[in-house]
């Protein structure tokens, strides 16, 4: 899957299996790297991870992460996370900005970065892409 797909089914899970705040899956975070299809409603960055073989489908990470970098742009920059579970935010508007990195997507190309979040944890990408802190 290209970065455009994977964000519209990305988009496409959210509607389907439902989306959530505060942790990337709604069942035991050790079963959301084994059992991506049976997880159930997950947040913005679980639904990306989840499609296109799930969490630990290291042939995909290029496109993922690459994903990830398209919905960062659409938001302004920033945490996906922190977005993500920001007060008031709605399914819709998680669903619209997927929509609307994956439009991106299908022209434009957007580098891969390493985060640091808001934890403090290093979310590592694929070789090659710059250190951010944010």
């Amino acid at each position: 899957m290209n970065p455009s797909d994977i964000l519209t089914a990305a988009a496409e899970r959210l509607a389907k299996e439902g989306w959530m705040q505060g942790a990337y899956c709604a069942i035991d975070r050790s079963l959301c790297h084994t059992t991506p299809d049976s997880i159930g409603p997950t947040d913005l960055t679980g639904a990306i991870r989840a499609v296109n073989g799930g969490w630990w489908n290291h042939e995909s990470d290029d496109a993922k992460a690459e994903a990830k970098e398209a919905v960062r742009d659409a938001i302004g920059g920033g945490y996906l996370g922190d977005w993500n579970d920001e007060d008031g935010r709605t399914v819709e508007e998680v669903i619209g900005i997927l929509k609307l990195a994956a439009e991106r997507c299908k022209t434009e190309r957007f580098p891969i970065v390493h985060v640091i979040g808001r934890r403090g944890a290093i979310h590592p990408g694929p070789t090659g892409g710059e250190l951010r802190l944010l």
